[in-house]
C-alpha cells in the first residue's frame, strides 16, 4: 500500500505545489487586536511588554560595507 490509505489526509507539500501558496497563509482569526481578549491578565501582560520595549529599544545597528 506504502503512503496510501483508506483514511484521507491532507497534503500540504502538495498544496505548496499546486498554488505556491503556504497554507500558513490562511490560519483564520488571528486579529492582534482581539487574540487575548478571553485572557484580561495575558493581553495586560503583552500590552506592559510593549510598552517596555518601545522605551528600552534601541535602532539596528550595522555595518555598512
Amino acid at each position: 500500500m506504502g503512503t496510501q490509505s483508506l483514511n484521507p489526509h491532507n497534503d500540504y507539500c502538495q498544496h505548496i505545489v499546486d498554488t505556491e501558496h503556504r497554507p500558513q497563509n490562511f490560519i483564520r482569526d488571528v486579529g492582534l487586536a482581539d487574540q487575548f481578549e478571553e485572557y484580561p491578565k495575558l493581553r495586560e501582560l503583552i500590552r506592559l511588554k510593549d510598552k517596555l520595549i518601545s522605551t528600552t529599544n534601541t535602532p539596528p545597528m550595522y555595518f555598512k560595507q
